[in-house]
């Protein structure tokens, strides 16, 4: 077993003991929403059981979907963890206000708004989520770097480089997205086009049409 899947595990499972356990829903409901988290969390092992390794044959609504859904559970688990850290930091300042509490009106003390809080951070999940999702999603802009290279001879000075990275062209990203991606390429004029993996997500016969715009690029020196 991986390390993605052991902390993939340790993600959902604290999710699960940290904001859904301690929910005032009735059992049926936590489990199913338990189940369901721990599903989310463990998308990488779940998606190579059934499409085989990154998904290669997964349809584009459901890698969409189960890539949101993870996204959130992993996100979800970032904030129980703040949330808990800030929890334990503040304990000792918490315990002497509720000693005050008691001295002042009695034993009953109203019991915190956790409801609101885990309501509160499952939506911040989700919208996080969603908009890291947008940003994937989109043509990516493009990120000028100057580099300053000792002893570069004077001919190569202001050589313009595109790099070209993670495209992982797949189920997800495709044809129509690449297209775009090759044209704001092209029309920065480079000297070198270089192309870092990932390159595609499945076997490059299913996905022919799809690199086919690669064969747009353009530069004086080659790609």
């Amino acid at each position: 077993m991986s390390m993605i899947t052991l902390f993939s595990a340790f993600m959902g499972l604290y999710v699960i003991v940290r904001l859904i356990l301690p929910s005032g829903m009735n059992w049926s409901l936590k489990l199913i929403l338990s189940l369901f988290a721990f599903a989310c969390a463990e998308k990488l092992l779940l998606t190579k059981l059934v499409y085989g390794t990154m998904g290669a044959f997964m349809p584009e609504p459901v890698q969409l979907a189960s890539g949101y859904l993870h996204s959130a559970v992993t996100i979800l688990f970032l904030l129980l963890v703040v949330r808990d850290a800030l929890l334990l930091l503040t304990w000792p300042f918490r315990r002497s206000t509720r000693r005050q509490r008691k001295i002042f009106y009695g034993h009953k003390e109203k019991k915190p708004a956790s409801g609101f809080w885990a309501f509160t951070l499952v939506l911040l999940a989700l919208g996080l989520s969603g908009y890291g999702m947008r940003e994937a999603l989109r043509v990516p802009p493009v990120r000028e770097v100057r580099m300053q290279v000792p002893g570069l001879p004077d001919a190569l000075n202001g050589f313009r480089i595109a790099q070209l990275s993670d495209l992982h062209i797949g189920p997800t990203f495709g044809k129509a997205w690449l297209t775009d991606v090759v044209a704001r390429t092209d029309s920065l004029n480079p000297d070198l086009i270089v192309i870092t993996g990932d390159v595609v997500d499945g076997s490059p016969s299913r996905l022919e049409e799809d690199v086919a715009p690669l064969a747009d690029l353009k530069a004086k020196y080659g790609v």
